[in-house]
Parts: C-alpha cells; structure tokens; sequence
C-alpha cells in the first residue's frame, strides 16, 4: 500500500503496544516513521523490524516530558527529513489502580505529565513546522476511560479526558 509515501511520521511511545502497531502500520503505507522511545531496546527493535520489511525508520530515545530533548529531536528529524507530516501522540503511563484514598499527588502529577501535558507540547513543538510546510495532521490517543471512568486510576482517566477536551 502507498498511503503515506513520501511523508514523514512521529509516534511517540513507538516501541510497543499500540504505538508499535500504529508505527508498523504507517511504514507498510510508505512512511519514514519516527520512532519517539523512553526505552532505547524497543525503541531498536521496532525500528529493526521496519527495516527488514523494507521499510524506513528512525529510533530516538525519548523521555516526552524532557521539553528540551523534545525540541532537538523535532529539530533533528527536520533537519535530517526536511518535514513532518504527521504526530501521534501516543506514549501513556496507566500507574496501578489507585483510588483517591491511596493515590498521592507525586502519582498524579506523572501521569498528567506523560499522558496529557506532553500531548500538548509535543504538538506545540511540531505545528510551527506544520504551518510552514503548508499542513500535517496530530492525532491524540485518549481513551474510553476518558468518557466513563472507572473510579480508579484517576490521574489517568483525567488526563485522557483531557485529551478528549482538547
């Protein structure tokens, strides 16, 4: 398939699960699809796996909540790929279930980090490039447990829904 030929993506949280999958997918439609990892071992073996399929990728490791190292990664892959054509906001902590009675506030302030306020600056970072190359797209990963929590977990049901707000 050639959906994506010629265009470049971001995925964050790349290295597995959906970030995985949606990362594979995009390469199998001709994509050069950048692999945006906390784990650096995943992070390679997705990239590994693109390229014996034939397709292109490119692995940083990546903390989301690292603004700074953000920054220089988006400026890496426009200096070495010219463009981005596409953000998934993908990477996600869901930290054990916990109630408001044994939650605590250093939890809370991670999850909301990861899950929603690096959705904000990782598009932030990457729709000025966007805006100059004439369009992109971002898309969000949220969660039904931002439409109907389950009373547990929260942060992470807050942070979805915040993404669903957004």
């Amino acid at each position: 398939m050639s959906l994506l030929v010629g265009k470049v993506c971001l995925v964050s949280g790349a290295g597995q699960g959906l970030g995985r999958s949606i990362s594979l997918e995009m390469a199998a439609e001709g994509a050069t699809v950048v692999l945006l990892e906390l784990d650096p071992k995943t992070g390679s073996a997705v990239a590994a796996e693109i390229d014996a399929a034939g397709g292109k990728a490119l692995s940083f490791t990546l903390d989301v909540t690292d603004y700074d190292r953000y920054a220089e990664v988006v400026n890496d892959v426009i200096g070495k790929l010219g463009r981005i054509d596409v953000l998934v906001n993908n990477a996600a902590i869901n930290p054990p279930t916990r109630t408001i009675l044994t939650d605590t506030l250093e939890d809370w302030r991670r999850t909301s980090m990861i899950n929603l306020e690096a959705v904000y600056m990782g598009s932030k970072l990457v729709a000025p490039h966007m805006v100059a190359q004439g369009g992109g797209r971002i898309i969000h990963i949220a969660s039904i447990q931002g439409f109907a929590s389950s009373g547990e977990c929260g942060s992470y049901n807050a942070a979805k829904g915040g993404i669903i707000a957004y």
